[in-house]
């Protein structure tokens, strides 16, 4: 596996399986043509916003900031909720999007309801996205055990190559 930095780190058990690891020198072609990026709308988004602003980015390019809404009424009504956490975080993801395309970067929203996972690559397939570009939050392996992760369940459900960036690790 790679960090942002470019150095190399110990492969997760099973990374044989799923979307494939990306090597370095696939970022530096900038070759691609849809990129989504999954967005907790947390601390977590800061090293996945980080990266994605030294990415290589071809002109043509589009980015698609992806964001699902886990609250009751977002898996319970799915699209037609309009509770607070929902346009709370539909006002962020948009303002966020309005900040990349003022930097010249072709940029979309697109919201889902329910299971991050499931939503997440359902979005990512949707799009025919080239890339998928998601953070980790770095609990570790028990933390995983007991909160599931979803990059993990996320990497086996899409077509494309996907780049975990991993977060501040919790002690």
């Amino acid at each position: 596996m790679w960090t942002p930095e470019g150095t190399p780190s110990a492969a997760p058990a099973g990374a044989e399986a799923g979307a494939p690891l990306l090597p370095p020198e696939a970022l530096l072609a900038g070759d691609y043509r849809t990129i989504a990026v999954a967005l907790e709308m947390g601390g977590g988004d800061t090293a996945v916003l980080g990266l994605l602003g030294s990415m290589p980015v071809r002109p043509a390019a589009e980015l698609v900031l992806m964001h699902v809404v886990e609250s009751a009424a977002g898996r319970y009504l799915g699209p037609e909720s309009s509770d607070l956490e929902t346009r709370a975080e539909s006002v962020s993801l948009e303002a966020l999007a309005a900040t990349l395309r003022a930097r010249g970067l072709k940029t979309r929203v697109e919201l889902g309801f329910g299971d991050a996972a499931s939503e997440l690559a359902r979005i990512t397939n949707e799009v025919n996205a080239d890339l998928l570009v998601a953070g980790s939050h770095g609990h570790g392996m028990i933390g995983d055990l007991v909160f599931g992760s979803t990059t993990s369940r996320l990497r086996h459900r899409v077509r494309c190559p996907m780049l975990i960036v991993p977060g501040a690790r919790e002690g």
